[in-house]
């Protein structure tokens, strides 16, 4: 009977460990820098160190798993194949080198099924490798495919990069310009070889623009898009201290966005945010009139192109009177021409800024400028409001996080006058060694705005316990989550719920 419930923990163990490493490895996806980067953090220890399943892991919301993929089935396949090998090889070993009746029974199978279960990450991550081959042929495929079809109808293409913003510059800049041309966008937030090329030959039907993300977790990787889909025309939207991790320092993170300013040919168009230092340095360096090896210098050398800069001072723009209404959306006005947007929060003004700029290049008027602008309206890319059954208002940036997307968050949450304040946020990821002066940092500007903070994730979390203290709800264990939702449950229509980052499962039922 003993043997038997030690049999069952185990099957049970091993299935929710299995499961939790394959979502893990998913998530990351499958790239071992990514994997090695979490295995530092906090969050990835614990995992290591997770045997025994906990209670949240038995339910449907709680339990971890991967979503169903060709890929993650080859992963999972190959995992099993390995444990299979290693259990008999493990039962061997124990055989030769121990007795069974003088170590015990019981005691043997104890030892036998533990090993078995700390090996599961290292096998998980194994079985990655092989797949890596068979996906490495798929991209290339699927590039190849991808570029011939551009190549035969040869749109004008504008390429988008930048530490936040891309996703929501394509989204409204592809409405705009929908006025005037066929217009081709790489859905979601695409932004690697593979989805942009799998969209392409998926979707793309000769329209006359394509706009493509070009994304990156180290140097290379933009360079190496950008010579497969050369971009026409390229848009800087910001820099943020994201993906630190990988990267190493902000200069890299300059560094690997510039590469799409270098793909350009001579007299093509740069449109950056020119409110943001950072991002001038990376048009600079992509034009070379900055040295490679210090960001600061001159260089005399430099490429025959259009900088234009998305600021307050560019008198091609023409807003004025940019404000937030009562519900946080913003307002402004356009070339005489009152704009009600359904954006909220006013970081939105920089992307529209240089939507605009790309717009009149093209040559869209501003009458079709302002109607697309005022009647878009924004998917679960961009911060949206709804209200929930009890009436609270929530304001909710899910999804991916930064620092300069979190500080505009709670910007948006101060303007809005209501009696009490929550925020719900998982942190940051991937920050590297940053990770805890720039969590501090959130945190103490959130306290000045939030009344509690419910934290569900590990990036930051000791930061934020130690500004917001006795406001601070953890989401960590089973009981620590029953606080939460009950919390929740219990908010009212005078209060506020801000929704930052990603949100486990268990929550978004409440929320």
């Amino acid at each position: 009977m003993k043997i038997l419930s030690i049999l069952l923990l185990f099957l049970t163990s091993f299935f929710i460990r299995a499961s939790r490493w394959l979502s893990i490895v998913q998530q990351k996806e499958y790239r071992l820098d990514r994997l090695i980067l979490f295995i530092k953090t906090v969050e990835g220890k614990k995992e290591l160190l997770r045997l025994i399943p906990k209670k949240k892991d038995f339910s449907k919301t709680g339990l971890k798993r991967p979503k169903i993929t060709m890929r993650i089935l080859l992963v999972a396949g190959l995992f099993f194949i390995q444990f299979s090998f290693l259990i008999i090889f493990l039962v061997m070993l124990l055989v030769v080198f121990f007795s069974p009746a003088r170590l015990g029974i019981i005691a043997y199978f104890i030892v036998g099924l533990l090993l078995c279960l700390i090996f599961i990450p290292a096998l998980v991550v194994i079985a990655i490798l092989p797949t890596s081959v068979v996906s490495s042929i798929r991209i290339f495929i699927e590039l190849v495919r991808a570029k011939a079809k551009v190549k035969k109808s040869n749109p004008k293409i504008i390429g988008i990069t930048g530490s936040y913003g891309k996703t929501s510059t394509k989204m409204i800049l592809a409405k705009v310009l929908e006025k005037k041309y066929s217009v081709f966008k790489t859905p979601k937030s695409y932004n690697n070889r593979f989805s942009v090329a799998r969209s392409i030959n998926k979707a793309f039907q000769n329209q006359e623009i394509m706009i493509i993300e070009y994304g990156a977790y180290k140097k290379g990787e933009i360079k190496t898009l950008a010579s497969w889909f050369k971009p026409n025309l390229a848009v800087i939207t910001g820099l943020a201290k994201q993906h630190l991790g990988l990267f190493g320092t902000i200069e890299s993170v300059i560094r690997a966005k510039a590469e799409l300013i270098k793909a350009l040919d001579p007299g093509s168009i740069v449109v950056c945010n020119g409110n943001d230092k950072g991002v001038v340095k990376i048009c600079k360096l992509g034009a070379g009139l900055i040295s490679d090896l210090d960001l600061s210098a001159d260089s005399k050398s430099g490429k025959n192109l259009k900088i234009i800069e998305a600021n307050e001072e560019n008198k091609d723009l023409f807003i004025i009177k940019a404000h937030l209404n009562k519900a946080g959306k913003l307002l402004f006005v356009f070339a005489g021409q009152q704009v009600n947007t359904n954006l909220m929060g006013m970081h939105y003004l920089e992307i529209i800024r240089m939507v605009i700029l790309v717009a009149k290049e093209f040559g869209v008027s501003d009458r079709d400028i302002v109607d697309a602008i005022s009647s878009f309206v924004p998917d679960d890319k961009f911060i949206f409001s709804y209200k929930l059954n009890s009436g609270s208002l929530v304001i909710d940036d899910g999804g991916t996080s930064n620092p300069k997307g979190f500080v505009a968050a709670i910007n948006l949450a101060s303007s809005i006058e209501v009696s009490k304040k929550i925020l719900i946020t998982s942190g940051i990821v991937d920050l590297g060694s940053e990770s805890e002066s720039i969590h501090e940092n959130l945190a103490k500007k959130a306290v000045k705005v939030f009344a509690t903070v419910l934290y569900v994730g590990e990036s930051g979390k000791e930061q934020f316990l130690s500004v917001f203290g006795e406001k601070f709800f953890n989401g960590e264990s089973a009981d620590d989550q029953a606080k939460i939702t009950n919390f929740l449950s219990n908010t009212s229509n005078r209060e506020m719920i801000l929704i930052e980052g990603r949100m486990p499962g268990w929550i978004k039922q409440y929320i």
